[in-house]
């Protein structure tokens, strides 16, 4: 694969840079190169700190999937990432927001922010409103 191409984001307060493109389900950013799909802090990670070994994941120090800032990625085991997932007291959505008790719910099997949700029913809406 290539590293040329720098990937869209907006930074948030975190300093995280969120991808801006499609992610998956679980917030991870998704880019497609010759027709196969990888992980956006994958490629970030290629791009600006080198190879991935075989048996290593990359970890997000910031604890956002989302997250394409090559300061917020770490190289670790699964098993480092597990650990990593447990020792991090806060939790973030996949847009980058601080998922606290009082702005999230649970959501299509899912943890969301009321921010992201809101946009979600404005998209649909205006999608909705084009189809009428």
């Amino acid at each position: 694969m290539e590293y040329e191409k720098e990937l869209e984001h907006v930074v948030n307060e975190q300093g995280c840079w969120i991808f801006a493109g499609y992610k998956d389900k679980s917030g991870y950013g998704i880019i497609t190169y010759r027709k196969k799909n990888y992980r956006a802090h994958r490629y970030m990670f290629l791009k600006h700190k080198g190879p991935i070994a075989e048996g290593l994941v990359i970890r997000h120090t910031c604890n956002t999937p989302s997250c394409i800032n090559p300061n917020h990625l770490l190289l670790g085991t699964q098993a480092q990432n597990m650990q990593d997932k447990v020792e991090s007291k806060i939790l973030f959505c996949a847009g980058g927001h601080e998922l606290t008790y009082n702005n999230s719910y649970k959501w299509n099997n899912r943890l969301i922010c009321k921010i992201c949700k809101a946009k979600i029913s404005a998209q649909t809406a205006a999608k909705e409103k084009e189809i009428t």
